[in-house]
């Protein structure tokens, strides 16, 4: 196959026959075909791990190509293509390496916890504070933030930015979804008590659908470690804790301007904005509207209709991708999703292991917050998730 990659690659070179749909000039066209031939290459070799997630990545490229050239489409496919790559590596790093990263994950946590219990104290350091100290000895820090100010990526030292989060802690419901993503791996390394502790610091959050997720994996870590009696009474306790979280987000909202309960209420008005978008779901059902493109929606139909506002992702993973790849891009991601549930190496049988699971666990956390929140477009859950994902397939062998 790969051969045959080459031969297809050799002629076209020769005779560079433009698409219509990515207008280039003509000495442009053998760059395009090179890079397709390469990410072509890399989807063959993904699928070794993973043989849907290739053809969900090779559908989404033959997609961008047929569809045009929106700038973001090819960010996002490159993007993948890369994404893809750390997934494929996922899966074949050693067992040892593995368990390093599942530690550095485990410290992460431990200083975004740290970091979230500070502000939920109206206290924001950050990067920056410690040059503030500098006053002390009579020296003025600006010009030194000023001048860190040149560096756009450097604005942690802006001073604009001292005593704020500083993108720390971005947003309730996305730290305490890293944080549940955490609580598998918690468990495991540390022990029951520790993943406990864990879920707690992500409850603190208030945020529904990470609880919702964290104790998704929590359940699936101890469930062969407690007696069919107290999975009864887990069972009871989790369903008291949802309904706690709920009430507690819910009633606020409701004593604004006594709006009555509602499911957009109880969605945070999530349910109206998938209400405005199945319309053009159901228009371009099969193939969907191209990669990106909800955004491109969302910005257009505020600034048109203002109705709903429609934020830049859809909070719901599975009804984005339905958006813009259509029912044959939905089917291969559903496809990838339960090629790697089932076939990674389930949570009963033989191995014991405290270890046993772990990275399944994650896995459906990250895929239970997607169905709420848009786990797969913040890049510090989707990292933990590709990484679950990867060592879900090693399992897999």
């Amino acid at each position: 196959m790969r051969g045959a990659l080459w031969v297809a690659l050799m002629a076209m070179l020769a005779v560079p026959l433009p698409l219509s749909q990515i207008p280039m000039p003509e000495r442009g066209m053998p760059i395009l075909y090179l890079i397709i031939a390469a990410a072509l290459l890399l989807f063959i070799r993904i699928s070794r791990a993973s043989v849907p997630l290739a053809l969900l990545l090779a559908y989404t490229l033959g997609h961008v190509i047929a569809t045009g050239n929106q700038l973001r489409a090819i960010q996002l496919l490159l993007l993948m293509a890369l994404c893809g790559l750390l997934f494929l590596e996922a899966s074949a790093l050693p067992e040892r390496v593995a368990r390093r990263c599942a530690w550095a994950l485990v410290a992460g946590a431990g200083l975004q916890g740290a970091l979230g219990v500070l502000n939920m104290f109206a206290i924001f350091p950050s990067p920056g504070a410690p040059l503030l100290a500098l006053w002390a000895v009579g020296i003025d820090p600006a010009p030194i933030f000023k001048a860190w100010d040149v560096l756009p990526w450097m604005t942690l030292f802006s001073l604009d930015y001292v005593g704020r989060p500083a993108g720390w802690l971005t947003h309730p419901n996305y730290w305490g979804a890293y944080i549940g993503l955490s609580v598998p791996v918690v468990y495991a390394l540390l022990g029951r008590w520790a993943g406990l502790g864990a879920f707690a610091l992500c409850a603190a959050s208030g945020s529904v659908w990470a609880i919702v997720s964290a104790l998704v994996g929590l359940g699936i870590m101890a469930w062969r470690d407690l007696h069919p009696r107290l999975r009864v009474a887990f069972l009871v306790a989790a369903a008291f804790i949802v309904v706690a979280t709920t009430v507690h987000h819910v009633t606020p909202r409701l004593s604004v301007d006594d709006r009555p309960l509602r499911m957009e209420t109880l969605t945070s008005g999530r349910t109206n904005v998938w209400a405005a978008a199945w319309p053009r779901v159901a228009q371009h059902w099969l193939v969907g509207n191209g990669l990106g493109s909800w955004r491109a929606w969302g910005n257009e139909y505020n600034r048109r209709l203002g109705a709903t506002y429609v934020t830049q992702q859809a909070h719901n993973e599975p009804l984005q991708l339905a958006f813009e790849l259509g029912l044959i891009g939905l089917v291969l991601g559903a496809w990838t999703v339960v090629q790697l549930l089932r076939g990674g190496g389930g949570l009963s049988g033989g191995d014991r292991s405290p270890h046993h699971g772990m990275w399944l666990a994650v896995a459906a956390v990250a895929l239970v917050n997607s169905m709420g929140s848009p786990t797969l477009h913040l890049p510090t859950q989707a990292g933990v998730a590709l990484f679950a994902a990867g060592r879900v397939a090693a399992r897999r062998g």
